[in-house]
């Protein structure tokens, strides 16, 4: 799924400003646990779009455990039937 974000965000860099927002609305009302991997992705998000890209791509611990609390969360970023297609690729089912 990450590797759909990080294409729909190179084609279209303006959603970055919607991960933002996200994450910010996020920040208000989240956890205390949770405030310091939003406020990580903050500092990515800060750094632009290839340090973005970076971490959605990533293969290291810090890339997988921060893709758990993704602000590319939307139709904006992957579509119902993308997230379904890759569901059922990884279950082992055909795709409909």
């Amino acid at each position: 799924m990450a590797t759909i974000v990080a294409r729909r965000i190179r084609e279209n860099p303006w959603l970055l400003d919607i991960a933002r927002q996200t994450l910010g609305r996020w920040l208000e009302k989240c956890d205390p646990n949770s405030r310091p991997g939003l406020l990580e992705w903050k500092a990515i998000l800060d750094q632009g779009l290839e340090a973005t890209i970076g971490i959605l791509c990533g293969e290291n611990e810090r890339s997988i455990r921060l893709r758990q609390s993704s602000p590319f969360a939307g139709e904006e970023f992957i579509t119902r039937a993308e997230r379904t297609d890759l569901i059922l690729q990884f279950s082992g089912r055909k795709t409909v």
